[in-house]
């Protein structure tokens, strides 16, 4: 092979092994906007997925001031130092921390693995050591410098660098490491500190890039460094679920805030649940009040990871949850109601399983037009993941009584809440979408019906233009393809005051629609709920009568041809009244075919039907062999029986006489006197009149004696129940 082959080959192999991936690509400002500067008081985090995977970093806090960025302003004076406006470098010894999933708590950097140092979490500074720190302040991290002496650049990037030279770190852990940067004093918004700009990369031991979707942030704290800076970033909300994990795109355009939080979670404010609210205090006159010094903030927690494209987490995940089984019962067991304040019937009972919390919202069809709308909602209640039972009582949401009469229904289940509050964003003008996305495709994002209320912080008048509303309806915003409604806003107020507003948005991610339910009493799914009307008659005893239908003349007593409305299985066979009374089993008699058997002996699995495997309840001979089926062997096989007897069917009885006599005695099945014995009441065929020689093989004549004898034998049998 000459050297020009060789060459080529070799370098055949190097471009395949640098061959990104498809979905790969570094994640940080660029995907937040370039003129969205990064507040150090955010946690990056970072997943890695096989341990010695290589973290690829870099930021700009070398404490000069950057270029514009398309236009925009991030710094005052570019290309200057940041130090003579007060950087404070001589208190912080590296520009970048590095956290491992695993990291040890430390009281100073003696005790932490080599290569780490001990890292006051409040100051982010090296620890002193001097024992004034509280317990559980310090942790080992990684520490790392943009620029270190000696190599020039290292750890450096900005927007206009192609090709940074990247700090590098193998990982020996799985799982989410942290970043913690340092930020550079701000120029441009006094008394704050940003990272103008980061990158990270993830590559796989090789050197290959991995897919995206690694980086992430519980709450992403930003610095838009003068307001007139838009951002426009497209987030993925991690939401975990009971049984599916759910990923939400935030399509943000062009909204503008001077320092701002992008928050996620299920609650929204949390003493203010499902509204925007003032991000201090309370409004006076429908308007926020500028915060007062020492002013405490309204309570949001940061709980959902947002990431910067969509996670790789959610790449393997499982089945979407399976819809809930709706059960509706009153007193009595049936979709019936009378709401009259007597205590019976009064209410109803909506029982089901529910994959995640959520709120459980009940319609009838009031007008009959078979459509359900906010007017014809009658019950709404939260509820939370697991078993839930509640009751409605016949009410309308206004108190007022639902009018008599048959209703169809839909019970609507919305789970899986997911609220982004969003605070000190003074215009949202262009507005956002929310949308399910169920893989790496942007084709399979599924816009999602927003939901606000505003109400308690701006009127019409502070509305952006028509098509701004201060609240949804309660099914939401209309998201038709021709014209979805975006979430938009102006803070009122804005720009003559800055009284900062926390706008809360949230959506369901599973919603669950029911017009049918199974009831105790119904045969098959319930599709009516029937308001008004006499109460019906219970089912003490839950056996599918009703206890009128049992206590037929309703003196409280068990007469004669009724069935105990207190005992379920009155005859005792095993099989509740209910499932005899309308089939051919007599609820008044255990063996109602009088065949030696129990129905409940036959009816197996008490279904009321005869299944393979069992004997029929209503016909003595199940298999028609003469035989009873309590007497017989095998009451399903007429072969097998031959074959036991050993002899012909027509050949009733053999042995040493035409009269039974056995030698030496008497038949046993006769007393020892002679008598017949009244437990097997065989017969005497002489005294009928006919010739019984054992010889005799006649098929007409042994199949008339044996129809004889099945037929006597029913009948003393019956005389001996009656009696």
């Amino acid at each position: 092979m000459n050297l020009q082959l060789r060459l080529t080959v070799c370098f055949g192999i190097l471009c395949l092994s640098c061959i990104p991936h498809a979905n790969a690509r570094p994640e940080g400002t660029r995907q937040l906007g370039l003129s969205q500067g990064l507040d150090p008081r955010t946690k990056v985090m970072v997943d890695i997925g096989t341990v010695g995977e290589v973290i690829h970093f870099c930021t700009s806090d070398n404490s000069i001031q950057e270029e514009d960025v398309n236009g925009q302003r991030v710094d005052r004076a570019p290309g200057t130092p940041i130090g003579g406006l007060g950087n404070d470098p001589a208190n912080r010894r590296s520009d970048i921390y590095l956290y491992p999933p695993e990291s040890f708590h430390c009281d100073n950097g003696a005790q932490c693995p080599v290569d780490q140092v001990c890292v006051d979490q409040a100051t982010r500074r090296p620890a002193l050591g001097d024992g004034d720190e509280p317990a559980g302040a310090l942790r080992c991290a990684y520490a790392y410098e943009v620029n270190p002496t000696g190599q020039p650049n290292a750890g450096y990037c900005n927007a206009a660098l192609d090709m940074p030279l990247y700090h590098e770190h193998v990982t020996d852990q799985v799982g989410a490491w942290r970043f913690d940067f340092a930020g550079d004093i701000e120029t441009l918004s006094p008394g704050a500190r940003s990272t103008r700009f980061f990158e990270i990369d993830v590559r796989s031991p090789d050197g290959t890039s991995v897919p995206d979707g690694r980086v992430h942030s519980r709450q992403w704290l930003m610095n838009a460094h003068v307001f007139e800076n838009t951002a426009s970033p497209t987030l993925f909300i991690h939401r975990p679920n009971a049984s599916a994990k759910d990923v939400v795109v935030v399509e943000l355009d062009r909204l503008q805030g001077g320092q701002y939080i992008l928050i996620a979670n299920r609650n929204g404010l949390e003493d203010f649940r499902q509204q925007s609210y003032c991000q201090f205090g309370d409004p006076e006159n429908g308007r926020c009040l500028s915060p007062a010094p020492g002013a405490i903030p309204q309570t949001v927690f940061a709980e959902y990871m947002i990431y910067l494209s969509f996670p790789a987490v959610s790449d393997a995940d499982g089945a979407q949850p399976a819809p809930a089984r709706i059960r509706m019962n009153d007193d009595v067991g049936t979709l019936s109601i009378s709401p009259d304040g007597d205590g019976v019937q009064d209410s109803l009972a909506i029982v089901f399983d529910a994959s995640d919390a959520g709120e459980a919202l009940l319609f009838l069809d009031l007008n009959g037009d078979t459509q359900f709308t906010e007017d014809e909602l009658v019950l709404l209640e939260e509820i939370p993941g697991g078993p839930n039972r509640l009751e409605w009582d016949g009410q309308q949401r206004n108190g007022d009584v639902v009018a008599d009469g048959e209703y169809t229904f839909s019970l609507l289940l919305r789970l899986s809440p997911m609220h982004l509050p969003l605070a000190d964003i003074e215009l949202n003008p262009s507005g956002f979408f929310l949308s399910n996305q169920g893989d790496r495709d942007e084709g399979s994002r599924t816009l999602l019906p927003l939901h606000w209320n505003d109400t308690a912080i701006r009127g019409v008048d502070d509305l952006l233009d028509a098509n701004d509303s201060v609240s949804t309806q309660l099914l939401g915003a209309n998201i038709d393809a021709d014209s979805p409604i975006r979430r938009r806003w102006r803070q009122p107020g804005f720009p003559e005051d800055d009284r900062p507003v926390i706008f809360d948005t949230w959506v369901w991610l599973h919603e669950e629609a029911s017009s049918t339910a199974q009831c105790d009493r119904c045969p098959a799914d319930g599709r009516i709920i029937r308001i008004g009307g006499e109460d019906e008659s219970p089912d003490s005893d839950n056996d599918g009568l009703y206890d009128d239908q049992e206590d037929v003349n309703g003196n409280g007593v068990v007469d004669p041809g009724e069935t105990d409305p207190d005992n379920p299985d009155t005859d005792g066979d095993g099989l509740p009244d209910g499932l005899e009374a309308p089939g051919d089993t007599d609820p008044l008699d255990s063996d109602s075919d009088d065949d030696g058997l129990d129905d409940g002996d036959e009816d197996l699995n008490r279904n009321g039907q005869q299944d393979p495997g069992e004997t029929d309840p209503t016909n003595p001979d199940s298999d028609g062999d003469g035989i009873l089926d309590g007497d017989d062997a095998s009451p399903l096989s007429p072969e097998r029986d031959v074959a036991d007897q050993g002899a012909p069917v027509t050949e009733f009885d053999q042995g040493p006489s035409s009269q039974f006599e056995a030698d030496g005695g008497v038949d046993p099945r006769f007393g020892g006197d002679g008598s017949m014995n009244p437990l097997d009441r065989s017969l005497q065929f002489d005294k009928l009149g006919c010739s019984c020689d054992a010889t005799r093989t006649s098929a007409p004549s042994s199949g008339l004696l044996l129809s004889l004898l099945l037929l006597l034998r029913v009948a003393l049998r019956r005389k001996d129940t009656d009696a």
